[in-house]
């Protein structure tokens, strides 16, 4: 499946936020308008550069809302820091908490089947 295709299905969905798709050769970013979500995106790929997607849904998400929320702010070195506290805690087990400044659920993965 295509990055395009990832993105359509996203938004068939019922999503809007932002997508990141990454294989071996490249990255893809598509977001909806008005979304400013990509230090999100690029925290949690510096987290595990094996991750193949993220997933930030501001609107359409129906899943469990008992998820840990974690605030990342503009700072690189403090989102870092901020995640990996959080590993110790279990998120890389989780794959998914809320970004405190902005309520979207954050989803990241390893496989792309996933999405």
């Amino acid at each position: 499946m295509t990055v395009g295709q990832k993105w359509l299905k996203f938004k068939q969905d019922g999503y809007c936020g932002s997508l990141t798709i990454c294989n071996r050769s490249e990255q893809s970013f598509e977001s909806d308008p008005g979304y400013n979500d990509k230090h999100i995106h690029d925290a949690v790929l510096e987290m595990d550069p094996e991750y193949t997607y993220v997933k930030v849904i501001h609107e359409g998400y129906k899943g469990s809302m008992d998820i840990p929320t974690i605030e990342l702010g503009n700072d690189a070195a403090q989102n870092q820091d901020t995640l990996d506290n959080a590993i110790l805690d279990g998120l890389a087990h989780l794959r998914i908490f809320r970004e405190a400044n902005t309520g979207a659920i954050v989803q990241f993965g390893y496989k792309l089947e996933d999405i």
